[in-house]
């Protein structure tokens, strides 16, 4: 589910970074918008949406280790004491861990 998630999340906001990425490469000579319409007409839809696939495939194994790392060391963790901190702590070793 995690990983479905992640997928969708991907997928949905991949567009938005294509755009930013359009525009950064043509140093403020073109809008957001502009960025997505002049590859769609030369490119198509698709021009969108390449290079999706590796992003899709990071985000997957990213967010499936990320989790199963928090479950495993909240666990652990919480097992000692329940607290705030030790939940924050395992977020942020479990994404720490799943970036390395």
């Amino acid at each position: 589910l995690v990983a479905a998630s992640a997928a969708t999340a991907e997928a949905a906001t991949f567009p938005i970074d294509f755009g930013k990425t359009r525009m950064q490469l043509h140093s403020g000579r073109q809008s957001f918008v502009g960025a997505l319409v002049s590859t769609i007409r030369s490119e198509g839809i698709g021009g969108v949406y390449a290079g999706i696939q590796p992003a899709i495939v990071r985000h997957l194994i990213y967010s499936s280790l990320r989790i199963s790392f928090y479950e495993e060391l909240r666990h652990r963790l919480t097992s000692y004491t329940s607290t705030s901190a030790s939940s924050a702590l395992a977020g942020l070793l479990g994404g720490g861990l799943a970036q390395a």
